[in-house]
């Protein structure tokens, strides 16, 4: 697959989607059109929740995401489908419980870079890392919320 990428990605299952990227990882044209191709597809309802835990999607993006930290283009495209994901309520808790804010410390340190901040693709990365640390810091208000409301109950 060094050849440039001519496939019409979205014609795929999402199987083999997924297996294609895991074992060409390198390929920056695919990892961007295979992101893009899932998102698109989650925000249609084409694939469920369940069917992206089965797939083990979160963890193929999270691996895609880590090799390409060079900066390749396909980083924006990853990182707005991580973003998708975490927004999405049934997805929040199987993406934030998989290693996504180690990763994310990375990017976002990688990503205020000043030799990188002027950089559209950049300044996207780090678009889409706050948007999923926002979510996250939600979530853990929210599940403090519920553990206080639930030590009140016990002791009352």
């Amino acid at each position: 697959l060094d050849a440039p990428l001519i496939l019409d990605l979205s014609r795929l299952a999402p199987a083999a989607l997924v297996r294609l990227m895991r074992g060409h990882g390198s390929h920056d044209k695919l990892l961007q059109d295979g992101a893009d191709v899932l998102r698109h597809a989650f925000k249609q309802g084409l694939l469920t929740p369940a069917s992206i835990i089965d797939l083990e999607i979160v963890p193929t993006i999270l691996d895609a995401v880590n090799s390409c930290m060079d900066g390749r283009e396909s980083l924006g495209s990853l990182m707005a489908t991580l973003s998708t994901l975490t927004a999405h309520r049934d997805m929040r808790r199987v993406v934030l419980q998989s290693n996504v804010m180690s990763r994310l410390v990375t990017v976002l340190s990688q990503a205020v870079d000043p030799l990188r901040a002027k950089s559209s693709l950049w300044a996207q990365v780090l678009l889409h890392g706050c948007q999923i640390l926002g979510v996250a810091m939600r979530q853990s208000a929210e599940d403090r919320v519920l553990r206080d409301r639930r030590g009140h109950t016990a002791s009352d």
